[in-house]
C-alpha cells in the first residue's frame, strides 16, 4: 500500500448487513505515487481482529455482491460440479440398461418421496439441477414405462413451471433466495393444467383397480400421494389466475392437499428419514436419480455444495409452506386499506418461502393502476381508510358541494382539491412500493423500507401542504368539534403514523436481523422510545386528543378571520362523522407495551454501565460509536418529520453522570410492571376482535417483559453481581431479555 495515504486508512468502505447498501464509513483514496509502497500485514491483521462477523472493509468497486459471486470454479469445496471428474451422459446410461425404466409399485413410492424432498429443498433456495432434475425421467420423461409415475412427474413438472413463472413475473426474492430457472427443460409445456390433472385420476383408478392384498397398502400411500399431487397443482393453477371468487375454491383444494400431505406423512413416519443425496450410501431407488444429472443441463454459475432435506425436514416445511398458502387466501377478507395493511405485515412476520409471498404478490396489486384486490384504486382506498379510522378533516366536506359554504374561498378550492389529488396520487406510490416490501424476506424487506423513506419524506410534505391548501380554502384554523378540542392537520398526522411506524419497525427488525453490535442496544432503544413518544403524541392528534399548543399555533398563524360553523349539509356523509375510538386497539397496545420496554431496558443498561458490568461503546483505530449512529439514523434524514437526532444528543441523554444504579433499575422495574398491567389488560379486548398473530406478539412482549423484571430484581438483590450480561431473542425477536451467565475459566 502506498506510504502516502497511509494516513487515509480511517477513510474505507466499512460492510455490514445493517443498512441499505452496506455500512459505508468513507472512501478509499487512489495513491499518489505508485512507486512507494510498504507491508500491510500487520495493519490487516489489526483490522480482522476489529471487525465483527459480516463485516468486511472493501474498495468501492468490490462489494460484497461482488465477494459472493467470487467461486473458485474447480475447487471441490465451492464448485459441486466439480465433485464428479467425469459425466455420464443419459444416452449412455440408456445404452448400458442402467435406467429403470419399469419400476415396481415399492419403487415407485420410493422416487416419489424423493421427488418430494427435492421439490421442498428446491423451495428453500437451491437450484433445479442440484434437486429435482437429478430424476433422470425428467429430462426424457418418454422413457419412463409406468403410468402411474409418470402422472405424478407430470403434476410436479406443471407444479414448477407455475411457481417458476410466478416468481419472475412479481420479483420479491434475493437472488439467493430462490433461483427461477428452468435450464432449458419445457416442464411439460404442451400438456394444459386439466390434461394433467386428468392424467393423475386414470392413474388413481388404475390403482384401485389393481389392489390386491399384497399391494394394498402400497397403492393406497400411491394414491394419497397422487391426490397431493394433482390438488397442489389446482391450488397452484387457481392462485395464479385468481380474483376473490375463486380463493374459496383455491382454499378448498389447499386443504384437500394438506389431507394428503399429513396421511403420507404418518404413513412414512415409522420408516425414518432419507439420507442427502450426495451421502456415501444413498438409499434412493438405482437407476432413477443421478448425480451427473446436474451435468446435463447449461448452468450460468457453478453448482454448489447440498445437503437435500431430509424426510422429516421436508414434511415440515411443506405443511407451513401450505398453511402460508392458506393464508394467502385470506386475503380477500380485506375490507379497507387498513385491513390490508395489516394482513401484509403479519404475513411479512410470518417468514414465509419464495413461492408463498409470489403468490401472495401476483394477487394482490397490480402496479400499473394500483389496483388492490377487488376493493379498487388505491388512492380511493387511502382516503375511505382515513375517514374510516381518523375521519376526514373538515374542508374536504365541503369540496363537493354544489353551495361552497358562505366563508369558503371559491377561487382557492380548485387548487386545495389539485392538491388532495396529489396528495393521493403520492400516497399510492408509497403504500404500493410498502406493500411490494411486505411481499418480500425480512433482510430485503428492511432495505426497501430504507430506500422507502425518501417517498415517505415527499408524501410528508405533500400532506402539510395539502391541509394547508385545505384550510386556506376553507379561510378558518379554528374549527371546534362539539367536544371543543382543536381539529388538526388530518392528513399530516395520518402519514406520520405510517412513517412513525416504519421508523420504529426498521430500527426493531435490526435486532430479529442480529444487525447490532450489542454496545449499540441503549442507543437503538432510546432511538425506538424517542419514536414511540412522537407516535403517542401524533395519535392523539388523529384521535381528537388534546392538541399540542405548538401545533396549535402553527395551525393558526397569522389567520385572522375567525371560524365559522362547519357546513352540516354534504355529499359525503361517511367522511363527515369521525370515528372518536381508536380504531386499532391491538396496535395502540403493542405501541404502548413497547414503549414501555424499550425505555425499561435503556434505563437497565444505563444502570449496568455504572455498575460497571457493561462497558460503553469503545472508540479504537477503526470505527467509533458517533459514525455508527450516524449510518443507523441515515434514512431519516430523508424524511419531513420528526427531527432526526444526531449522536451528540443522544450522548447527553445517555450520561450517566449523577445517576444512581439502583434508581435507574427500581425506574426500569416500575415501567415493566406497568407493560405487563397494559398487556394482561389490553389482550383481553383484542383477542376477540384481532387475528392470532397479533394476540401472539402480546404474549412475546409480556414474556420478555416478566423474564426481564425476573432478572432485574435478581441483579438488585445482588445475586447476579461479577455475572457476564448476555442478550437473549429467544422470547420475542425484537426486545432482549437480559439475562446473566457465570463467567468461564
Amino acid at each position: 500500500i502506498n506510504a502516502e495515504y497511509m494516513g487515509h486508512l480511517l477513510s474505507v468502505y466499512f460492510f455490514s448487513p445493517s443498512g441499505p447498501g452496506g455500512e459505508i464509513f468513507g472512501y478509499i483514496m487512489a495513491p499518489k505515487n505508485e512507486d512507494n509502497w510498504e507491508d500491510i500485514t500487520s495493519f490487516l491483521d489489526d483490522f480482522t481482529n476489529e471487525l465483527g462477523i459480516g463485516e468486511m472493509v472493501h474498495v468501492e468497486k468490490f462489494n460484497l455482491a461482488e465477494v459472493m459471486s467470487a467461486v473458485e470454479i474447480m475447487d471441490p469445496k465451492m464448485d459441486g460440479g466439480y465433485a464428479f471428474n467425469t459425466t455420464i451422459r443419459l444416452d449412455e446410461m440408456l445404452a448400458k440398461k442402467s435406467v429403470l425404466t419399469k419400476p415396481s409399485l415399492a419403487q415407485v413410492l420410493e422416487i416419489m418421496d424423493r421427488l418430494f424432498e427435492c421439490e421442498i429443498t428446491f423451495y428453500s433456495g437451491f437450484a433445479l439441477p442440484q434437486t429435482i432434475y437429478t430424476c433422470i425421467y425428467l429430462h426424457r420423461l418418454e422413457i419412463l414405462e409406468d403410468t402411474v409415475l409418470k402422472s405424478y412427474i407430470q403434476g410436479l413438472m406443471k407444479c414448477i413451471q407455475i411457481v417458476v413463472n410466478t416468481v419472475i413475473k412479481v420479483e420479491v426474492r434475493e437472488e439467493e433466495e430462490f433461483i427461477p430457472l428452468l435450464f432449458g427443460l419445457d416442464m411439460c409445456a404442451s400438456l394444459s393444467v386439466p390434461e394433467v390433472a386428468q392424467e393423475i385420476d386414470n392413474a388413481v383408478q388404475f390403482l384401485k383397480d389393481q389392489v390386491s392384498d399384497d399391494t394394498s397398502e402400497i397403492s393406497q400411500s400411491l394414491i394419497h400421494r397422487l391426490l397431493y399431487r394433482k390438488h397442489y397443482m389446482n391450488s397452484l393453477f387457481l392462485l395464479n389466475n385468481s380474483d376473490s371468487e375463486t380463493l374459496a375454491k383455491v382454499t378448498q383444494e389447499l386443504k384437500l392437499c394438506i389431507e394428503n400431505l399429513q396421511l403420507k406423512l404418518a404413513q412414512r413416519q415409522a420408516k425414518g428419514t432419507s439420507p442427502s443425496l450426495y451421502s456415501s450410501n444413498p438409499e434412493i431407488v438405482e437407476g432413477a436419480f443421478t448425480p451427473h444429472a446436474t451435468k446435463w443441463v447449461s448452468c450460468p454459475t457453478p453448482m454448489r455444495p447440498i445437503d437435500m432435506l431430509n424426510w422429516t425436514q421436508s414434511g415440515a416445511a411443506a405443511l407451513k409452506y401450505l398453511n402460508d398458502l392458506l393464508y394467502v387466501c385470506e386475503v380477500d377478507k380485506c375490507r379497507n386499506l387498513v385491513d390490508v395493511l395489516v394482513f401484509f405485515t403479519i404475513f411479512s412476520e410470518r417468514k414465509c418461502a419464495v413461492p408463498a409471498r409470489s403468490f401472495l404478490a401476483a394477487l394482490t396489486y397490480n402496479s400499473k393502476d394500483y389496483q388492490i384486490l377487488q376493493l379498487g384504486d388505491l388512492r380511493s382506498l387511502i382516503l375511505n381508510s382515513l375517514a374510516v379510522t381518523y375521519g376526514a378533516p373538515i374542508y374536504l366536506e365541503t369540496y363537493n358541494q354544489e353551495t361552497p359554504p358562505p366563508n369558503q374561498d371559491e377561487p382557492k378550492t380548485p387548487s386545495a382539491k389539485e392538491q388532495l389529488i396529489n396528495w393521493m396520487d403520492r400516497g399510492a406510490v408509497c403504500l404500493w412500493l410498502l406493500l411490494h416490501a411486505l411481499s418480500s424476506n425480512r433482510a430485503r424487506f428492511r432495505r426497501k423500507l430504507a430506500n422507502l423513506f425518501f417517498e415517505f419524506g415527499i408524501w410528508q410534505q405533500v400532506s402539510w401542504e395539502t391541509d394547508a391548501d385545505g384550510f386556506k380554502a376553507l379561510d378558518t384554523f379554528n374549527e371546534k368539534t362539539p367536544e371543543g378540542n382543536t381539529k388538526a392537520f388530518t392528513l399530516t398526522a395520518y402519514v406520520n403514523e405510517i412513517v412513525l411506524w416504519g421508523m420504529s419497525t426498521f430500527l426493531l427488525l435490526g435486532f430479529e436481523l442480529d444487525l447490532y453490535k450489542q454496545e449499540e442496544f441503549q442507543g437503538i432503544l432510546w432511538y425506538v422510545d424517542y419514536i414511540l413518544s412522537h407516535r403517542f403524541e401524533n395519535s392523539s392528534v388523529l384521535h381528537l386528543k388534546e392538541l399540542p399548543s405548538s401545533a396549535v399555533s402553527q395551525l393558526s398563524q397569522g389567520k385572522g378571520k375567525k371560524a365559522k360553523p362547519k357546513p352540516q349539509d354534504t355529499l359525503i356523509p361517511s367522511l363527515a362523522t369521525r370515528v372518536l375510538s381508536d380504531p386499532v386497539p391491538a396496535v395502540r397496545i403493542v405501541m404502548e407495551a413497547s414503549y414501555c420496554i424499550s425505555r425499561s431496558l435503556f434505563r437497565f443498561i444505563a444502570g449496568l454501565e455504572i455498575d460497571g458490568a457493561v462497558q460503553p461503546a469503545s472508540v479504537s483505530q477503526f470505527t467509533n460509536p458517533a459514525t455508527r449512529w450516524e449510518h443507523r439514523i441515515q434514512p431519516f434524514l430523508n424524511l419531513y418529520r420528526p427531527q432526526v437526532v444526531r449522536y451528540e444528543t443522544f450522548h447527553k441523554y445517555a450520561d450517566i453522570t449523577g445517576h444512581k444504579s439502583k434508581d435507574l433499575i427500581q425506574s426500569s422495574i416500575d415501567l415493566l410492571e406497568q407493560c405487563k398491567t397494559i398487556i394482561q389488560r389490553g389482550s383481553l379486548m383484542v383477542s376477540a376482535s384481532t387475528t392470532n398473530s397479533s394476540t401472539d406478539y402480546l404474549n412475546q412482549l409480556l414474556k420478555v417483559c416478566k423474564a426481564n423484571q425476573l432478572s432485574m430484581q435478581l441483579y438488585q438483590k445482588g445475586l447476579n453481581k461479577d455475572q457476564k450480561v448476555e442478550y437473549d431473542f429467544g422470547y420475542c425477536p425484537t426486545f432482549p431479555v437480559i439475562k446473566f451467565k457465570k463467567p468461564t475459566n
